[in-house]
């Protein structure tokens, strides 16, 4: 008779970020509404019911997803004012989201389609965290170039964003630290500041 090894247990913050991390594979590949909770569960090697531990419907892992991008955003945000000169917490900046984007290019369409569907509570804590990023970055901006006005700074922050999230669409042949340092460098060029050389601040906290 041979004993039997019990499976070793995940603490819940590993599950759940297991989970958290194929439901956002899942609704990238099928979308949102296409998606549901056995096959979350499934990708996770949970039982159908296991996961109701961790979340109690569909639209809980949504707003898991986006609370988690929120944290992020905020610990970038946080780790980039301290930086140094408003050059260096551009740079800063810009490293953060290049890094975000790069690690998690699914959330960017996820963002972009789902997050209207967001119960009105939490789409309107989401939408100030984001409207905080972006004041962020269009302050540090003006800090840098004052000669750029509000709108101008606004415009700009905003294509290059569009910039740096492109990698979410196209799939690129360079290998990461390639890919990495082209999109700082194309994120700076429209931002009209090289934070190319600007040297990386020592990390402050974990972004996941």
């Amino acid at each position: 008779m041979t004993d039997t090894i019990p499976r070793k247990r995940l603490p819940g913050s590993v599950r759940r970020e297991a989970i958290l991390s194929a439901a956002l594979d899942l609704f990238a590949r099928r979308s949102y509404d296409a998606v549901g909770m056995r096959d979350v569960a499934a990708a996770c090697n949970l039982s159908a019911t296991g996961i109701y531990r961790h979340f109690p419907s569909k639209e809980a892992l949504l707003i898991g997803l986006f609370d988690r991008l929120s944290d992020q955003l905020t610990a970038g945000m946080r780790d980039a004012s301290r930086a140094g000169a408003p050059r260096q917490v551009l740079a800063a900046l810009v490293r953060f989201h290049v890094g975000l984007a790069l690690r998690e290019p699914a959330m960017i369409p996820i963002y972009q389609r789902e997050e209207s569907i967001l119960p009105p509570q939490e789409r309107r804590r989401f939408r100030q965290v984001l409207r905080d990023y972006l004041a962020m970055w269009c302050d540090t901006l003006r800090q840098v170039v004052p000669e750029v006005s509000d709108a101008e700074a606004r415009t700009t922050v905003v294509a290059a964003f569009g910039t740096m999230n492109c990698i979410a669409y196209h799939r690129s042949k360079l290998g990461v630290r390639a890919l990495e340092r082209l999109l700082i460098e194309l994120a700076g060029r429209t931002l009209g500041v090289d934070v190319a050389e600007e040297p990386a601040p020592a990390p402050m906290s974990a972004h996941r």
